[in-house]
């Protein structure tokens, strides 16, 4: 049973390894850097906001099975 301080975590050690390999890419390539840089900035959103309704989506589904019993 995994915390969401594990899943902060692990998304943050994700960004930081992405973040790198921009940076190093950026010394070679800089115009495709920049690029990927905003598609994982999109990816990124995308992520965070279907694990914000997801976990509301569970929430909402928690509390409603506990007022009926």
């Amino acid at each position: 049973n995994r915390s969401f301080l594990d899943y902060l975590l692990g998304v943050s050690f994700v960004l930081v390894l992405i973040a790198r390999l921009l940076y190093k890419l950026h010394q070679y390539k800089p115009k495709l850097a920049v690029k990927l840089l905003l598609l994982s900035a999109v990816i990124f959103y995308i992520v965070l906001v279907s694990f914000a309704t997801l976990a509301l989506m569970l929430k909402n589904i928690k509390t409603k099975s506990q007022t009926t019993k």
